[in-house]
């Protein structure tokens, strides 16, 4: 009786969230195939596409059993115009069942554009979601119409479409918020929370990203927040001008994102006379 109870503990540990990687934590890994089989190695659910053969990349997706997780859209409307091309609307119809995220940017700045012509543009991207049964989560950008989360949700619910939700967006947010509104800011933006990213970073408000376990920002407090608002939703990794090539970086954020699933969340102890990479 005693090993079998010992064998069931493990089914007790937390588990694990998916995780996708944007796809500019792939730039020197050339070509689909190449770019889907590392994702897949390293134990990613998938990555952050943007339009751009979206038909080549899901077929080699598909072949390493990995997901278009969400596809990156920005655009840029204006008074009587309606941006979206016939050439990105081809490219959300690819995704037809996919279950994929289209992560729409509203591009500024701020005066230079009215809720009337974000709502255009928001609306007609979500017609061609719905067709598609696909969902758009707006995503929060420094310096776009779109710049802030609860920017994002006040838009979403004048959009008022079944389909339409918000992102949120850790290195935006860490840019342009104390970080001490963390947890307020999630907490707001639950009811529509459609998708989180995020990396390693600093608490200052600056650049760089960084790998995940990297920096003076603990990661982990957006994790047990999620968790207290019962986010099931997608959780990307940001890359955008990480150094490293894609196998290092990429290797590091995972084992890091393992090491946050631990029971407790904590980090272990490393052996006597040795640091934590991790939380260097």
């Amino acid at each position: 009786m005693a090993v079998t109870l010992l064998l069931l503990v493990p089914s007790l540990l937390p588990a694990q969230r998916p995780l996708f990687v944007f796809d500019n934590g792939l730039t020197d890994i050339v070509g689909h195939d190449a770019k889907a089989a590392i994702v897949a190695e390293l134990g990613y659910q998938g990555v952050g596409w943007r339009p751009g053969d979206t038909t080549g990349m899901l077929a080699a997706l598909d072949k390493h059993g990995v997901k278009m997780a969400a596809t990156y859209v920005a655009l840029k409307p204006s008074a009587g115009t309606v941006p979206v091309s016939d050439a990105v609307i081809r490219e959300i119809d690819a995704l037809k069942g996919q279950d994929t995220i289209v992560w729409l940017g509203i591009l500024g700045p701020k005066n230079s554009l009215t809720d009337e012509a974000a709502l255009k543009a928001i609306h007609q991207v979500a017609d061609v979601a719905e067709r598609n049964n696909l969902k758009v989560a707006l995503y929060p950008h420094t310096g776009f119409y779109t710049d802030t989360a609860p920017e994002c949700l006040r838009l979403a619910r004048l959009a008022n479409r079944k389909n339409v939700g918000v992102s949120f967006n850790l290195c935006h947010f860490l840019l342009q918020t104390d970080s001490s509104k963390l947890e307020s800011e999630i907490r707001e933006i639950a009811p529509l929370l459609y998708l989180v990213s995020l990396n390693g970073a600093n608490d200052a408000r600056k650049m760089p990203v960084l790998p995940l376990g990297e920096g003076s920002f603990d990661t982990r407090r957006l994790l047990r927040v999620l968790d207290e608002v019962d986010y099931k939703g997608l959780v990307g990794l940001q890359c955008f001008q990480v150094k490293a090539p894609a196998r290092d970086h990429l290797t590091k954020s995972m084992e890091a994102w393992k090491e946050f699933h631990r029971p407790g969340g904590e980090p272990k102890s490393p052996p006597s006379g040795e640091t934590n990479s991790l939380l260097q």
